[in-house]
């Protein structure tokens, strides 16, 4: 898979999953629906070779502010030295 942004459209982002990795650590993200049909991103993170993580879940109400939540957490990635793995 490329280091590079996948190009997402909005019906993408239903069933969106990304992993990102560095040497030591990982990120994943993946979006789903709730109960009420908003969509709701799921981040994970953490150490390979550590307990340490994270989890963090974000509510949108709109498609449009879930993809745009999406491409700047993915530039974000990028810029901090993460590969794209899945």
């Amino acid at each position: 898979m490329h280091d590079r942004f996948v190009s997402l459209r909005d019906s993408d982002i239903e069933t969106y999953a990304s992993r990102w990795e560095t040497d030591t650590r990982y990120f994943a993200m993946s979006s789903s629906r709730d109960l009420l049909g908003d969509l709701v991103i799921v981040r994970h993170w953490g150490g390979k070779h550590s307990r340490r993580h994270g989890r963090k879940m974000s509510l949108f109400f709109s498609t449009q502010d879930a993809l745009s939540f999406v491409r700047t957490i993915e530039r974000r990635r990028v810029r901090n030295g993460y590969r794209r793995t899945a």
